[in-house]
């Protein structure tokens, strides 16, 4: 098959670029898009890691991005070099990182696609690990991997990019591993992700051109839209740390605008979203949160105006609202948070604000609640603790964690403990062991009439309940606090 490409912006008036590809569309099992801008002292040993792991079933496109040193010259003598290697080289005018990833989607023919910086490499071993996962994994639209740091400047925390041991490598539902993970253990960064290609064009998952920071909104698009994701537990890519790097370049307006863009971005996808569920609305609303956090601090650094901020805190507000259910702790501990930002900022929205927020929730709190933000914080957290029947006299209770959050519930619960409660932890439990004067059993030695498991921790809970159904533990016999929720009640 023949594409042939013509290269023009009918925006701005530039000279033409034509470029004939022939490609076989069954031939390639994995396509990496490198785009090249200024980066001749690196380009190279960026194309080596690749070229030398390369097998039949890879192909290379490099878009030189209108470089003004000798990049583009190093990158066909690579190509020349190496022609046993299908590499394709494109130079168009410059446009910017977002643009030349776009091109290089539109060239490639891979059935997945991944993306590579041009002064980052790949490990040795990528290439092998990740056809391999593609061979025994079928139709994954989004594959998750870390990253080594070669830190040329000082200071970066070495395991910044590793999630080994938060991150189950299981295949998941991509609204689900957003529920489960994302803040703590999702890095953005779509060079440490590889796409299946026709995911990305039947949905139109595009990079916004002309603007920094794209990879926040378009990771998020493209997770929560994905029917089947997967980590592979593996530092795959080697990320290089230097001066005068977008990664490390001081922050400007340029910098602000696109952050800002790209949420603005997330929200609108957030909104053509079908019935999202509980969980992932209590995600959404500490995304929100930590979003404005990020703009806050880059506002203040660059001196900004922080009435476009509060317009954007507005928006997150009113999708928290959104939704007939009953408010979440996360979800109302995430709303007091940002209008508190609003009233350090703009009184008049958080006045506006509080009125749609006490409509929401009257009907569903308690007739001696109190309408301030703080009291629906407290009674949304009281209300997860009122599920379990600890005032039950004869039931016996096994509390699954005997740590912080444990201790922050039987303090809650106080004089009101009627049931018989025991601790549980992992494995098997010391001769006599005892946490806040009650025993404490291990998995392996767990008392026979224990009525009801809680399982109280925030992290380690989806761990717990597959390890009680492991041991046969009757489902029906456990509560979880953090099914639904997202935030540590402590």
């Amino acid at each position: 098959m023949i594409r042939i490409y013509k290269y023009t912006d009918d925006r701005k008036i530039r000279d033409e670029h034509f470029f004939i590809i022939c490609v076989n569309e069954n031939m390639y099992k994995l396509s990496i898009i490198i785009p090249v801008y200024n980066t001749q002292d690196y380009v190279r040993d960026c194309l080596l890691s690749v070229i030398r792991q390369a097998s039949m079933g890879v192909e290379i496109i490099v878009i030189d991005d209108g470089s003004t040193d000798e990049s583009g010259n190093v990158c066909e003598e690579i190509k020349n070099e190496y022609s046993n290697v299908k590499i394709q080289v494109v130079h168009k005018h410059n446009e910017g990182l977002s643009v030349a990833r776009n091109v290089g989607i539109d060239i490639a023919s891979g059935e997945y696609v991944a993306f590579l910086d041009s002064d980052d490499m790949w490990q040795s071993n990528a290439v092998t690990v990740l056809l391999d996962n593609i061979e025994k994994h079928e139709a994954v639209d989004v594959f998750f991997f870390d990253a080594d740091i070669l830190d040329e400047i000082g200071g970066k925390n070495p395991d910044f990019y590793h999630r080994q041991g938060k991150v189950p490598s299981c295949i998941m539902e991509g609204r689900e591993y957003f529920s489960e993970y994302y803040l703590d253990n999702l890095i953005v960064s779509a060079c440490l992700c590889l796409y299946r290609r026709e995911f990305l064009t039947s949905r139109n998952f595009r990079f916004t051109e002309g603007k920094l920071h794209e990879d926040i909104s378009f990771s998020y698009k493209t997770l929560v839209n994905a029917q089947k994701v997967k980590y592979i537990p593996q530092a795959l890519y080697l990320r290089r740390y230097r001066e005068e790097s977008i990664t490390t370049n001081k922050v400007t307006d340029k910098n602000y605008d696109g952050i800002f863009t790209a949420y603005e971005e997330c929200v609108q996808a957030f909104d053509e979203l079908t019935e999202p569920e509980q969980r992932f609305r209590n995600k959404m609303a500490a995304f929100w949160n930590c979003a404005t956090d990020y703009l806050e601090s880059v506002c203040n650094e660059i001196n900004g105006s922080y009435y476009d901020l509060m317009g954007l805190i507005d928006k997150f507000v009113r999708r928290i609202l959104s939704s007939e259910n009953e408010m979440s702790y996360s979800e109302s501990n995430a709303l007091l948070q940002l209008i508190t930002k609003m009233d350090k900022h703009q009184s008049y929205l958080k006045a506006e604000t509080e009125i749609i927020l006490k409509n929401r929730i009257k009907s569903y709190l308690q007739d001696d609640v109190d309408l301030s933000l703080i009291s629906v914080v407290n009674e949304t957290r009281q209300r997860l603790i009122r599920r379990i029947p600890f005032e039950q006299k004869g039931l016996n209770i096994g509390i699954y964690g005997a740590g912080k959050h444990s201790e922050g519930l039987i303090k809650d619960l106080g004089d009101s403990i009627a049931s018989k409660i025991v601790f549980i932890k992992s494995g098997t439990s010391e001769k006599n062991e005892k946490f806040l004067e009650r025993d404490v059993y291990g998995t392996d030695n767990l008392p026979q009439d224990i009525d009801l498991i809680i399982i109280s921790s925030f992290i380690y809970h989806n761990e717990i309940k597959r390890k009680l159904r492991d041991i046969g533990f009757d489902k029906s016999k456990i509560i979880d606090f953090y099914e639904t929720e997202s935030l540590p009640l402590y």
